[in-house]
């Protein structure tokens, strides 16, 4: 009984500082071009921060969580060249629990075209067919 009674504290503050650690590093965790140390990565981000649909949702964020935190840009993939290829970029949001992805882009090099990747129906868009689909 005195076991469990400290095992269910011991997890109880566990997950307290946990929630409150990751709370804290929320507003951190956006990702900004002069957060970067790769010139082309910064660049990527950059692009993909600037989209109207990724200023709109950090808006929304921003405003549900009282000013606490925005969209969050995370880098999945890189290129294996920096010559081309393509970087796989997610903008979502970063909570205590888990990081909810709410966009997939693609950002093509050298171009640095940005396309939208539907990981549903596997299959990339330009952003203009996305927005058609989505308006």
């Amino acid at each position: 009984m005195k076991l469990a009674m400290n095992t269910f504290l011991f997890l109880i503050i566990f997950q307290f500082t946990q929630s409150n650690l990751e709370f804290s590093k929320a507003n951190d965790f956006l990702v900004s071009p002069g957060m970067l140390q790769d010139p082309l990565e910064k660049k990527v981000v950059d692009k993909v921060s600037k989209l109207p649909e990724v200023i709109l949702k950090s808006n929304l964020i921003d405003s549900i969580t009282r000013h606490k935190s925005g969209i969050s840009i995370l880098v999945v993939k890189k290129p294996s060249t920096k010559k081309n290829g393509y970087y796989w970029v997610q903008a979502g949001y970063d909570n205590a629990i888990r990081f909810e992805v709410i966009y997939n882009f693609y950002v093509y090099l050298p171009s640095f075209t940005v396309k939208y990747f539907d990981p549903i129906e596997n299959r990339v868009l330009s952003l203009s067919q996305w927005r058609k689909v989505n308006m």
